[in-house]
């Protein structure tokens, strides 16, 4: 039986989860949290690197290294587990903050991405998705060639337009992480289905036939359309949020923008703003009386005067 372990849940600043050092009488570890970003794995090693194994180098017991840490910034309290594996299953759970990370990832306001999306998935035909395989012949020498699928051009473009909206993301490390599962009316959430969309995108580079299982398992469907809805419903950019946005909920462009699309007119614009600067301005005229005073006033009243100045 698997000695009891305690271990201690260390954060980032940004508070998230970066992974777990352990420890038992005899022994200690580290285990890294698979639905942390890429930057939080980095910084997870190199704390586990400058803390434990150098207390560890300096004699110091494994029990007592993690007492001995709780005092540092973003370290929980020792925590008991049974074994090792429960703190690995703890590391491969995904919370609310994980999955937010992954849909703020989303290009959201590259309207004509989803479009492409939108169109290149409902132009896939049912002989698309009969992926024909080729390979395992062998040749005159007597190698046997691998099996390749043969994806048709229309199924690549579904699948190149998911890098479009933005599912390839530091924020998750697909190869670290098994596919998501279809749940049981065959849907995913956003934040899967931008998991889902990175493993299609790259995955195929690993191993042959990802899209092809992903096409057969229903996959690939299920992340385009959970995408879809989720930019349909909630997706595209409030108005609100939007400092260019007029009050009709029209985008409107930036000034930089303009800048790009129109640069003399713009120059234009800003040459002549400035020759008006230029000009001379009007004389001030005399300060207003003070309240209550009038033209019979014991105190002087001088009118307001106007001085016009000339301009050629």
């Amino acid at each position: 039986m698997p000695e009891p372990v305690r271990y201690i849940a260390v954060a980032a600043p940004d508070g998230q989860v970066m992974g777990y050092a352990w420890g038992d009488s005899a022994d200690g570890g580290w285990v890294d949290r698979k639905a942390s970003s890429r930057d939080a794995y980095t910084a997870g090693e190199e704390w586990y690197d400058a803390k434990v194994r150098t207390a560890r180098e300096r004699g110091v017991a494994p029990l007592d290294v993690l007492d001995l840490l709780t005092r540092e910034p973003g370290v929980g309290p020792v925590t008991a587990a049974p074994d090792v594996a429960a703190i690995e299953e703890l590391a491969r759970t995904a919370t609310p903050a994980d999955d937010q990370r992954l849909i703020a990832a989303l290009d959201r306001d590259n309207a004509a991405a989803w479009r492409e999306l939108a169109a290149a998935y409902d132009a896939l035909t049912d002989e698309d998705r009969d992926v024909k395989w080729g390979g395992g012949e062998k040749n005159a020498r007597g190698v046997i060639q691998m099996p390749y699928p043969l994806y048709s051009e229309a199924l690549w473009r579904a699948v190149h337009a998911l890098r479009g909206i933005g599912v390839l993301t530091a924020e998750y490390r697909w190869s670290a992480n098994p596919p998501p599962r279809l749940s049981p009316d065959g849907r995913l959430s956003p934040a899967d289905a931008v998991r889902a969309g990175m493993m299609l995108v790259l995955g195929e580079r690993v191993s042959d036939g990802i899209i092809d299982d992903a096409v057969k398992s229903g996959l690939l469907d299920a992340t385009v359309e959970s995408l879809r809805t989720w930019y349909d419903t909630e997706g595209a950019t409030p108005p609100s949020t939007n400092p260019y946005a007029q009050r009709s909920g029209q985008g409107r462009r930036s000034p930089f923008s303009r800048f790009i699309s129109q640069p003399f007119t713009v120059i234009r614009n800003l040459a002549a703003r400035r020759k008006i600067s230029k000009l001379p301005r009007p004389a001030p005229g005399p300060p207003a009386p003070p309240p209550g005073c009038t033209a019979n006033s014991p105190m002087p009243y001088v009118p307001e005067t106007t001085t016009h100045a000339t301009h050629d």
